[in-house]
């Protein structure tokens, strides 16, 4: 049955700060994680954020109060039995009464004007269709209250727009951005004692530069970016882009020597908005040819072409001298044997991944099988779409590359591989931490001395902690 290695801690914290529970235990099979604060469950939300992996698990509130102060449980079971942890928690209330009479905790503390510690970004440009995070540290005593402008005029939430509060991190994201969401944006912060603000212009690009007048008048196909033609070694992975605008939305076929090429694991055609691709993701000797791509509607068509060139595998002299000779004593070099059929195998597995937000993280796997095993890529079991993640294959590694994790990338990532002869996976999940908290230093009038201590959740081989004295 599960055994619980490290229990629930009791935990007293200010109103209005973050408030981290965590528990790491052991079991065969892997448990399943159940969260309670006193007799009722506790989901996943947009107060609550719960975090599982194999032998860890963790409860988050971004922002506490006092009536978050009770009882909390946390429960670990399989078929072989369950076993479970309780910690208090007590959030003490920012003012004594409701006549702004400062507890004695905050009395302690000097009064300080809003002070950003690390500013917004000034700029940033981004691409259409991609999630734009802005992010903010600030301090101040009393704590400051904050509003974020666009164009000077108040932001509020909205499922495209997530604002966070987390300790000191004030933090702004736009889920998917569109031009219309370029402007200035601007985080204030205000408490009795000042105002503080910092401002962030951001660009987003469109991802079509058609002109006003296009989109409400026919305009025949326009390449703006043509193929070119390109040159690869046998066996490297090949792909052909363009980009071309037009007004109703052209229908693009793609061409090879002449001949209609249709999607396929060997040749997959892709397109997002004005971009078109083509990827090859092996190529051979017999791929060399002529590459055309035709943009039709009903304002009239237009083609760009390339030439892709296939270089043979280079093989070594002594290997040639060999080959040589038994081609002389068997069979025309023509003549071989088709390669024995098999079942994907992943020779190279990735791992569960814990990391911050902001971190890059990639996930690489090698995969052999003949005929070549086509490879998806999966997020909590649903097909992988987002922009935001970059896929790759290199020979017999493919690669999912995460250039930015937000905490709703938190999940289970999977990669399937089929042929004719079987299918394979592998998955992992990857968790991310909440950010640390960053601790003001008090004025010269506090005369004690405090020591602050953060333990963090281990990492494979290393401990981590996280400490700050104060004066």
């Amino acid at each position: 049955m599960p055994v619980i290695q490290q229990p629930l801690q009791d935990v007293t914290a200010p109103e209005g700060k973050s408030l981290h529970l965590e528990v790491r235990f052991t079991g065969s099979p892997a448990p399943e994680v159940i969260w309670f604060r006193g007799n009722n469950r506790i989901l996943p939300n947009n107060m609550y954020k719960i975090t599982v992996t194999a032998n860890f698990s963790s409860l988050d509130i971004r922002e506490a109060f006092s009536d978050d102060s009770g009882s909390y449980t946390v429960l670990v079971r399989n078929v072989a039995g369950e076993t479970s942890s309780v910690c208090q928690v007590v959030i003490e209330p920012f003012y004594s009464s409701p006549g702004d009479e400062v507890s004695q905790a905050s009395a302690d503390m000097e009064a300080q004007p809003p002070q950003f510690v690390q500013k917004l970004t000034p700029s940033k440009e981004v691409p259409e269709g991609t999630r734009v995070r802005l992010d903010c540290i600030l301090v101040g005593h009393p704590e400051p209250e904050v509003i974020w402008l666009k164009n000077e005029k108040p932001i509020k939430e909205s499922p495209d727009i997530q604002l966070l509060f987390e300790g000191d991190r004030c933090t702004l994201i736009i889920r998917e951005a569109i031009p219309n969401d370029s402007g200035h944006f601007k985080c204030v912060a205000q408490n009795p004692h000042g105002v503080a603000e910092s401002v962030c212009k951001l660009h987003v690009e469109p991802v079509s530069e058609m002109s006003d007048a296009s989109v409400t008048e026919p305009a025949a196909p326009r390449f703006t970016q043509p193929l070119r033609d390109q040159k690869a070694k046998s066996g490297h992975r090949v792909c052909l882009q363009c980009r071309v605008l037009g007004h109703p939305l052209p229908e693009v076929q793609w061409f090879k020597d002449n001949h209609p090429l249709e999607s396929s694991p060997d040749f997959q055609i892709t397109a997002f908005a004005d971009v078109h691709s083509l990827t090859i993701p092996e190529v051979f000797e017999e791929d060399t040819g002529n590459y055309a791509v035709r943009a039709v509607n009903r304002a009239g068509e237009a083609s760009c072409a390339a030439r892709l060139t296939v270089d043979p595998e280079e093989v070594p002299q002594d290997e040639m001298d060999r080959d040589k000779v038994q081609r002389r004593e068997a069979r025309p070099f023509f003549q071989r044997e088709q390669p024995k059929a098999s079942p994907p195998e992943m020779k190279r597995r990735f791992q569960d991944v814990y990391t911050r937000p902001g971190e890059c993280v990639v996930f690489e796997c090698e995969v052999t099988g003949t005929p070549k095993p086509k490879v998806t890529w999966q997020f909590n079991g649903k097909p992988l779409v987002s922009q935001d993640y970059s896929v790759s294959m290199e020979g017999n590694t493919h690669r999912l590359t995460i250039p930015e994790v937000f905490d709703e990338d938190a999940g289970r990532f999977s990669v399937h591989a089929e042929n004719p002869s079987g299918k394979t996976s592998c998955s992992a999940l990857l968790s991310v931490a909440p950010p640390l908290p960053l601790i003001p230093a008090p004025g010269p009038a506090v005369q004690r001395r405090q020591e602050v201590t953060m333990e963090l959740p281990d990492t494979p081989g290393q401990r981590s902690s996280w400490s700050e004295s104060e004066m």
